[in-house]
């Protein structure tokens, strides 16, 4: 402890203090333009990994969860492994997207503010329901899982191949909404420039 002006200030405190002193002072525009570096260094990175998982995925499942009838349910476990490797690298370039978003509200907040705002609230919300559509591996294992049991019968195989379909559809709806809120946020956005 330190006495300090008739107070007694812990030794922690001082010590931060003093370290608060010693660093060097950063201007607000080179802080900002560290915040655009980073956010389009991330969305760069989240464009590559979009597009290298779109080549990857047609590549090495091509339409194994999206075709119709009872193939997608049959060739998954044959497939899950790469579907799973997609999957996950398009959960990882969403995440990567978040930067991005931040970036530009942060940059447009001071001359737009309203655009700013109403533009990246829909932007993360389709980044939200594409991180939540992108795993539907989760949702599809248990159902191929059923379909391939011993014993299954044909009857519960139609019912695996059923509930994959409307599971499917689910997800495909994920996506269409996560893709209209992207596309509003982006166009709000657009308007803060």
């Amino acid at each position: 402890m330190a006495v300090r002006s008739g107070v007694t200030v812990p030794a922690v405190l001082l010590e931060k203090e003093a370290v608060a002193v010693s660093r060097p002072k950063v201007s607000s525009a080179e802080q900002e333009l560290s915040v655009l570096r980073w956010g389009g260094l991330s969305g760069v990175m989240a464009g590559i990994i979009f597009v290298v998982r779109i080549v990857y995925q047609v590549a090495f499942t091509g339409t194994a969860t999206t075709a119709s009838g009872a193939g997608p349910v049959i060739r998954f476990p044959g497939v899950h492994r790469a579907i799973i490797l997609g999957q996950t690298l398009f959960l990882v370039g969403t995440v990567l997207s978040m930067p991005l978003f931040l970036a530009l509200y942060r940059t447009f907040r001071n001359p737009s503010l309203a655009p700013a705002i109403f533009g990246t609230g829909p932007s993360f919300l389709g980044l939200a329901v594409l991180a939540v559509e992108s795993e539907p591996n989760v949702a599809m294992a248990p159902i191929s899982a059923a379909y391939h049991a011993p014993g299954a019968t044909a009857a519960q195989q139609a019912t695996a191949v059923q509930l994959w379909q409307a599971t499917q559809g689910m997800f495909n709806q994920f996506d269409t909404c996560a893709y209209i809120f992207l596309s509003i946020g982006i166009a709000i956005l657009g308007l803060a420039m």
